[in-house]
């Protein structure tokens, strides 16, 4: 055996330059292979020292149990490949987060998932974009490289980029499967909280017909965080843009962000951004509204959409967002806030104008308006109005031709600088 010590040595060399190329234990052991076979009679060698040994073992005491360790006794095998190279990748774990180390960890994680280590994630942005073959990942924060990985269906490989330098590593399952798992372990160790995670859905007009399906990627993303790593995600502001140019928000852009709020820590998400390349109605599923990252949230921002179902769903939040406001809708924002006085203030805005001669009208037909003794005021860039709002309380609305804010003025006013004359007179005059 002691005559393949320079082949064993040179395999050996092989294999690491194997590993250094991010390539799989298959594609090592038929790079040590063609390299034997490239070489006359170096085969021819590697088989007569192989039945040598054979022979050794057969002629030995107990030559029955030895026939069976004989079949073993192949010399650079699949299982010899994998050996050499596990060794290698327990000497090159790191938790660092530069681009060597993530590059090293998700070929790790490829190829030896038992051994991974999740490297300690810094980072504060965290961007994943859809397209019609492709996935792309990018991660960013303060002081640490910024990291792009895309996941391309059609070349099946994976490409990390950073500062201008490069790493090719093959798909071990598929796009989406290889995504959410990469995207998975990069995360569990996350250092702080992601101050904005965009989720970003291209136009398919520019898409293949067999397009990535986020919908599937995001849904196993959460499925793979929830019971495999046990995990959720700090995120603070989350923007969604879902690019349609038929459909608008579709159903199933609606369980995506179903999944996404799932993978939110519930309590850390703030604001929430809805884009769409179409105005229409953002149909939010009740699965989505009912979630805990959704009743904490206090921003709502949806300024190409209106709100598609029940007010009270967002009775809760500082600030809306949307489209336009109907006639209808001015209703369901009368009744939801004179039923549900906000604690705080909430303001609405809307990105086309309302007729705000509309609202006026629609507000004083409420059974809970309170008309108000006309007196000279200041000029101001707001109309006010006044509704009770239980035994105690008087509501009021400051509105101008895009925007509405809602706030309790009575027993506590503290937007005296929008609501100058409260009708109290009239109040009591109604309550007795």
């Amino acid at each position: 055996m002691a005559t393949l010590q320079p082949l064993t040595n040179q395999v050996d060399r092989i294999i690491e330059k194997e590993f250094q190329s991010f390539h799989t234990v298959r594609q090592a052991h038929n790079a040590v292979w063609r390299y034997i076979r490239r070489h006359d009679g170096l085969e021819q060698i590697l088989k007569n020292t192989i039945q040598q040994a054979k022979q050794m073992l057969l002629g030995a005491p107990g030559a029955s149990k030895n026939r069976e360790k004989s079949d073993e006794t192949v010399i650079y095998t699949l299982d010899y490949v994998k050996g050499v190279m596990t060794k290698m990748a327990e000497n090159r774990i790191k938790r660092a987060w530069n681009f060597d180390q993530v590059c090293i960890a998700l070929y790790i994680r490829r190829i030896f998932p038992d051994l991974a280590e999740n490297p300690e994630n810094p980072v504060t942005f965290l961007k994943i974009t859809f397209s019609y073959d492709y996935i792309d990942v990018r991660f960013e924060s303060e002081n640490y490289p910024r990291i792009k990985i895309r996941y391309d269906k059609s070349t099946g490989m994976t490409r990390i980029s950073s500062g201008g330098a490069e790493k090719v590593l093959e798909m071990g399952t598929n796009l989406e499967t290889d995504a959410a798992r990469d995207l998975c372990f990069l995360l569990n160790e996350t250092k702080f909280e992601i101050e904005t995670l965009v989720i970003d859905i291209q136009r398919l007009e520019l898409c293949h017909p067999d397009e990535v399906g986020h919908e599937g990627f995001l849904e196993k993303l959460q499925m793979i965080m929830d019971e495999e790593y046990d995990m959720t995600i700090k995120v603070k502001n989350l923007k969604m843009k879902i690019f349609e140019t038929e459909k608008g928000w579709a159903a199933n852009d609606s369980n995506s962000l179903l999944s996404v709020l799932l993978c939110v820590t519930p309590g850390w998400l703030k604001t929430l951004s809805l884009r769409t390349l179409n105005p229409t109605d953002v149909n939010i599923q009740m699965s989505a509204v009912s979630t805990e990252q959704w009743k904490q949230l206090n921003i709502l921002d949806m300024m190409d959409g209106k709100v598609a179902h029940d007010w009270r769903d967002y009775s809760h939040l500082e600030y809306v967002g949307i489209r336009k406001l109907t006639v209808q809708g001015m209703m369901d924002v009368i009744s939801t806030f004179v039923d549900n006085p906000p604690r705080g203030e909430v303001t609405i805005e809307t990105k086309l104008q309302f007729e705000l001669p509309t609202f006026l009208i629609v507000a004083s037909r409420h059974s809970k308006y309170i008309r108000v003794t006309k007196e000279k005021e200041e000029p101001s860039e707001y109309n006010t109005l006044y509704f009770r709002s239980g035994e105690h309380r008087i509501l009021g609305f400051a509105l101008k031709r895009d925007q509405i804010i809602i706030t309790v003025v009575y027993p506590e006013n503290r937007r005296l600088d929008l609501f100058k004359r409260i009708p109290i007179g009239q109040f009591n005059v109604i309550n007795k």
